[in-house]
């Protein structure tokens, strides 16, 4: 006959599927008058951004924008400066997603090509990627005890991660800012990227409070005329409170701010000069609520009555095994493809990471991709992107069976630390935030059959004799003689489960 397992469960989060949409960016640029014509493309980007995801039945939607830039000689080798948004749109499918189903999109560049058609045409070809990714959380149950006096159990206590919900919302940030006396006028904005911290939160009453910043570097050509660069940074405060009523307020939170969509654009003050950068940023908060719980799993059973059948399963808990938040700081020399007279600007664009975990240590393997505008020896401006190499480890202070991480790597900003004739020597300070983590190594009960019409056969002696090895099991001795560890420690007197030495143990049957 079947009998109830007492049962429990854990709610195991994650990432539940992943798919991507590739977009095809064609578009033909016509010169407006006020551009000077076209010598030499220095450099083409698209900053791509979604805005909105929306869901309609199975169908998740994305909706965004890119902005191309296009940066170039004009003649007199002066800089000069196009951009242009185009609308983005997504779509993917993901069949049976549930309410409780968070989904983020988030765009990348595969790709870009740039070329002059003539002095006033732009031909540009660019692929974007939108990569849909759905987090959710699965009931994994686990058997707690067996209601019958005749099973032993062995057990085993587990500490995992036991996931609450996870949520996402996205809000708008938007500020004037005027120059200071340092900066001059701007002509035209070069380049800018925006990057969100977190900094703190708190769970009170339901209510997540998130505070932290968002900063934007902007590098850009001042009025004029003349190829003078100049940067600056803007930070703007995060605050926002996120409706998390389903959360107690012992809950964790995994938060991970990111800028999803910034435009930037330039107007006159009061006076008539180009002193004011409108900044509009919308940041997306993603957020995972759980925690931590302490288990007791059955490893193994008998039953010393009847005739039984198991079933085992390797369970999916997620063990934490080691958090990291920090900032740190890398060193690295990029080789520059012509003599160099003046450095004049620098930004990471971003960075590309892979982690590789071992029993005792996580390697990142990470690039950073640099973009470097310079003067060569002739006062003729150049532009360059190249990757920064770089690694760093953190040891895995508790040994695990194959642990694995979930980690982001993001800019704070990079300067030049000298250079050379052919060469600049970059600081980049970055920032280390995740977890490594494992699953549970081992199988645990899942069901048990216990047939009560098949009797085993008792022994007629009321003990039997053993001779125990050194290090051998209780429990391994008490189903091969269909005892308990519970009787023969109490007929031999022990004290631990484990055979000390070599001994002559009394076998007490049941």
């Amino acid at each position: 006959m079947s009998f109830e397992l007492n049962k429990e469960s854990v709610r195991t989060g994650g990432k539940l599927k992943e798919a991507s949409f590739e977009q095809k960016l064609d578009t033909d640029i016509t010169l407006p008058d006020y551009c000077a014509d076209i010598k030499k493309i220095l450099r083409c980007t698209v900053e791509p951004g979604v805005h909105t995801v929306s869901l309609s039945g199975e169908r998740v939607n994305a909706k965004g924008t890119g902005t191309v830039r296009v940066v170039y000689l004009a003649e007199g080798d002066r800089i000069d400066v196009y951009e242009k948004n185009c609308d983005l749109s997504a779509s993917v499918t993901f069949k049976d997603i549930s309410p409780e189903t968070a989904v983020t999109a988030l765009c990348a560049v595969d790709f870009v090509n740039c070329r002059a058609v003539s002095q006033r045409k732009i031909a540009v070809n660019a692929s974007i990627s939108t990569i849909f990714s759905c987090y959710g959380a699965r009931q994994e149950s686990y058997a707690l005890r067996a209601e019958k006096d005749c099973i032993q159990v062995k057990a085993q206590k587990v500490s995992c991660e036991n996931s609450l919900c996870f949520a996402e919302k996205t809000f708008d940030m938007a500020e004037t800012v005027a120059l200071n006396s340092e900066h001059p006028p701007v002509g035209k904005i070069i380049g800018c990227s925006s990057r969100a911290v977190n900094v703190s939160h708190k769970l009170s009453s339901g209510k997540l409070l998130i505070k932290g910043e968002a900063v934007t570097d902007i590098c850009y050509l001042t009025e004029g005329g003349k190829n003078e660069l100049h940067s600056f940074s803007h930070s703007m405060p995060i605050s926002q409170i996120i409706d998390l009523r389903q959360l107690e307020d012992t809950a964790l939170c995994k938060i991970k701010l990111r800028v999803c969509q910034q435009l930037c654009s330039v107007k006159a003050d009061s006076s008539g000069s180009n002193r004011l950068v409108d900044i509009a940023l919308r940041v997306s908060a993603f957020i995972e609520g759980f925690e931590k719980k302490d288990i007791e799993v059955i490893t193994d059973c008998y039953c010393t009555d009847f005739e039984i059948k198991e079933r085992f399963e390797n369970p999916y808990f997620i063990c934490p095994v080691r958090e990291i938040s920090e900032a740190r700081q890398i060193k690295g020399e990029i080789e520059l493809s012509s003599p160099v007279k003046e450095i004049c600007f620098v930004s990471c664009t971003g960075i590309t990471k892979s982690v590789r975990c071992t029993g005792d240590k996580a390697q990142f393997d990470c690039s950073a991709l640099m973009f470097i505008m310079y003067t060569d020896e002739n006062g003729v401006p150049c532009c360059q992107e190249k990757n920064l190499d770089f690694a760093f480890d953190y040891s895995i202070v508790k040994k695990c069976t194959e642990p694995f991480a979930d980690f982001s790597v993001e800019s704070l900003g990079v300067c030049v630390s000298s250079f050379s004739k052919d060469s600049a020597e970059l600081t980049l300070d970055f920032r280390v935030e995740g977890s490594v983590c494992s699953n549970y190594d081992g199988k645990i009960l899942r069901e048990l059959t216990v047939f009560e019409d098949k009797p085993l056969r008792s022994n007629e002696a009321a003990l039997s004799l053993y001779f125990a090895d050194k290090g051998e099991e209780l429990w391994e001795i008490a189903r091969e003689h269909n005892s308990t560890v519970e009787l023969i420690m109490q007929e031999n007197g022990l004290k631990t489960q484990t055979v000390a030495e070599k001994a002559m143990l009394l076998i007490p049957c049941v």
